[in-house]
């Protein structure tokens, strides 16, 4: 059985270098709320492959999103893969 993900993110849109915006959170699993050091972030439906991988906190950064409605997708081994739809940037 593949344990969940819990993702606490937070989004910035920065208008002063055009119409791009950062996408920041952190990553958990969701039973015991330890971090996930290492998951996999990945930014769908963009016309070139953009992701990260969380730091040892379990935070990340994608940075340079296009404004508009975007989807991400965390995945991790062991875990149950997540999407987030319509995050608004």
């Amino acid at each position: 059985m593949k344990k969940s993900i819990y993702i606490i993110f937070t989004l910035f849109t920065s208008i002063i270098y055009g119409q791009n915006g950062t996408i920041k959170g952190k990553i958990l699993d969701k039973q015991s709320e330890l971090p996930l050091v290492g998951a996999s972030v990945e930014l769908l439906g963009s016309e070139t492959p953009r992701g990260v991988i969380t730091d040892f906190d379990g935070y990340f950064t994608l940075t340079d999103v296009p404004v508009g409605r975007k989807a991400i997708r965390v995945s991790y081994i062991g875990y149950e893969t997540s999407t987030i739809p319509d995050i608004e940037v």
